[in-house]
């Protein structure tokens, strides 16, 4: 059970829990109104939306026996478009993240610097540094991906302008969701994406991957024979 300082007005937590779950709760009751639900499983907070799922999960590093840095990566799951990738490639084990990046998030140790110890002033000092600098990141990522013509623009119209939204995919997978959406959204396209994609993959991997390469082929043929179905 919560309750809240009346000078300071923090939340109080359960010095019993552990630190990063004294923190995601913190976190949570005031992300609650935005409607993130919290898996405590993953440290994931995760909100719905019309087409699949949007994501950030904090990880904890710990020096000396404290947890001394707190990190956020963020992924958007467009679950139609991830389930015609598994039929195209099937064998590819590797997340299920349309889109992905890592905030990048710089904070002090999650304990009190002078005593050591886990408390709600250093809990909340994390927090505040976490709706500060974070918060906002994690919105323009999210507000900037919305539908399927979101994914379009970041993939295949304006793909330099977006590296954030895709850089820490593998690029095999990259290039077959690109082509998804294409087929999908922009057919006119296809064959001028698909050309592009193909130049970046050899300028990017050169001529060493080789399963890789057959991969992207495979795929490729798939798409210019196979309609693309997705929700709308």
């Amino acid at each position: 059970m919560f309750s809240f300082f009346k000078k300071d007005k923090y939340l109080k937590t359960n010095p019993e829990d552990k630190p990063s779950v004294r923190l995601s709760n913190v976190l949570l009751n005031k992300l609650e109104n935005e409607g993130y639900k919290f898996l405590k499983s993953k440290n994931e907070f995760i909100k719905e939306f019309e087409f699949g799922r949007k994501v950030f999960r904090l990880s904890y590093n710990s020096s000396f026996g404290y947890i001394s840095d707190v990190e956020c990566f963020v992924y958007i799951t467009f679950t139609d478009i991830e389930k015609q990738f598994k039929k195209i490639l099937p064998k590819f084990n590797w997340t299920n993240w349309t889109l992905c990046n890592n905030m990048d998030w710089e904070c002090d140790w999650l304990c009190d610097s002078e005593t050591g110890k886990y408390n709600d002033k250093s809990i909340h000092a994390i927090a505040d540094s976490f709706f500060k600098t974070v918060k906002p990141k994690i919105d323009y990522f999210f507000d900037n991906v919305n539908d399927y013509s979101d994914l379009n623009k970041i993939y295949n119209i304006n793909p330099d302008e977006n590296k954030n939204f895709v850089r820490y995919l593998r690029i095999d997978k990259r290039i077959i969701l690109a082509l998804i959406v294409a087929k999908y959204i922009d057919k006119d396209n296809f064959r001028e994406y698909k050309i592009r994609l193909k130049k970046e993959f050899r300028e990017y991997l050169g001529s060493d991957q080789e399963e890789m390469a057959e991969d992207i082929k495979n795929a490729i043929f798939y798409l210019e024979n196979n309609e693309v179905e997705l929700q709308t």
